[in-house]
């Protein structure tokens, strides 16, 4: 869908699963939604896939929030809800051209199984950023990609930074440190 229209896509995929029993969402802008009402829902619908570019800044924290607000209502990372943060994604056609095999390869095909790991982002950061993530890339056999959105996070010097299990990072100061990631086994 159009921009101005990902949102009531979204909107009605989930309020009718019956009809929309999978829902690819991409580059979504999810400010001004009802919340409230995904917190009150049972979602049903069998597969969602939501991905967001890394240079769509406004974007980029809606879908973030709004894929943690479905693990929060029940669905299951990796499951049932697949989230990716791509690295230099872009909000256009031509790069939703090449993501477009992603929600398709998870809907129709087979996601196969990880073959990689890496932890995407910058490498350097400054205690005066907010809102930062660190972004677990999973690629499988199929050339499927997809964010990690829980994992475990440890730090060898917490009193530089921390991570959340959502992989938000809370930086208190200068510093370096070294960070090692692990989900699903």
């Amino acid at each position: 869908a159009s921009d101005v229209y990902k949102r009531q896509t979204f909107n009605m995929g989930i309020r009718h699963p019956e009809v929309f029993g999978k829902l690819a969402v991409m580059s979504p802008a999810f400010f001004g939604m009802d919340l409230e009402f995904l917190k009150k829902t049972e979602i049903r619908n069998e597969l969602i896939f939501m991905d967001v570019g890394e240079k769509e800044m406004c974007l980029n924290s809606d879908a973030l929030n709004m894929a943690l607000l479905l693990i929060e209502t029940g669905r299951i990372d990796g499951k049932d809800l697949f989230f990716h943060y791509v690295p230099n994604g872009e909000h256009n056609e031509a790069d939703w051209a090449i993501r477009v095999k992603n929600p398709l390869i998870c809907f129709f095909g087979k996601t196969g199984y990880p073959l990689t790991a890496e932890l995407s982002g910058r490498r350097v950061l400054g205690p005066e950023e907010k809102e930062v993530y660190v972004n677990p890339i999973l690629t499988y056999n199929t050339s499927f990609q997809r964010t990690v959105l829980y994992g475990e996070y440890i730090v060898d010097d917490e009193t530089v930074l921390t991570v959340e299990k959502s992989g938000r990072v809370n930086i208190y100061r200068e510093g370096k440190t070294k960070l090692i990631f692990t989900a699903e086994g």
